[in-house]
C-alpha cells in the first residue's frame, strides 16, 4: 500500500488505525497524507520500523505490540 492507493484494504486500514487511536482522517478508502501520518505515528508509538507505509512484518505485529493506541493506553 502506498500514497494514492484506493480500495477496501485502505478503508480497513483506516478503520483499524482509528479504532486504536491513530487518526487517519476520513475513512474514505484513499491512502492519502493523513492516513500516511497515522501509520507513521503508529509505527513510532509501537517502536516499529518507521516507513510511513503499512508493509512488512512489523506492521503485521502492530496489534500485538500496540493494541490500544495512544488515546486508549494503560494508565
Amino acid at each position: 500500500m502506498q500514497i494514492a492507493d484506493k480500495g477496501i484494504k485502505v478503508q480497513e486500514l483506516q478503520r483499524q488505525l482509528a479504532a486504536t487511536g491513530f487518526d487517519p482522517g476520513p475513512v474514505d478508502a484513499v491512502f492519502g497524507p493523513l492516513t500516511r501520518r497515522a501509520v507513521e505515528q503508529l509505527q513510532r508509538y509501537c517502536g516499529l520500523e518507521r516507513t510511513a507505509l503499512p508493509a512488512g512484518k512489523s506492521m503485521m505485529r502492530w496489534h500485538c505490540c500496540c493494541p490500544t493506541g495512544p488515546s486508549r493506553g494503560a494508565s
